[in-house]
């Protein structure tokens, strides 16, 4: 497991190590539902409300 910063609260996020780019991820801390952006190096960003899984 490796950790990512989320992008809007600072928390470290888990991110499975098969993890893929443009998989998505729930910080822990706030709730947010990110998208990994890029794998190296590893960087999150939060999905928009349009962008958001229902």
């Amino acid at each position: 497991m490796t950790t990512a910063v989320c992008p809007l609260c600072h928390s470290d996020v888990i991110v499975d190590d098969e993890a893929y780019e443009h998989d998505l991820v729930t910080c822990a801390n706030c709730m947010t539902d990110l998208e990994i952006t890029s794998l190296t190096p590893l960087t999150l960003a939060a999905l928009s409300e349009d962008e958001s899984p229902a």
